[in-house]
């Protein structure tokens, strides 16, 4: 845990956190669990989209 702690993004890490826990609080539907599946889903779709643009151009590179 110290390890984490130390780390440049520990302000972030906590921010969004506290952003978390606000938000669930003033909005009962925030946290359910379809909701949070909702968002794991359109994130996946943007995060299959940055490792294409980053890993594709690499492979030609090099390949």
């Amino acid at each position: 845990m110290r390890g984490v702690l130390r780390q440049d993004f520990t302000g972030v890490l906590v921010a969004t956190v506290v952003l978390v826990l606000v938000v669930g609080v003033r909005d009962a539907t925030f946290l359910q669990v379809g909701q949070l599946a909702q968002v794991l889903n359109q994130a996946a779709v943007v995060g299959v989209l940055a490792y294409r643009s980053n890993v594709l151009p690499g492979m030609v590179e090099y390949g």
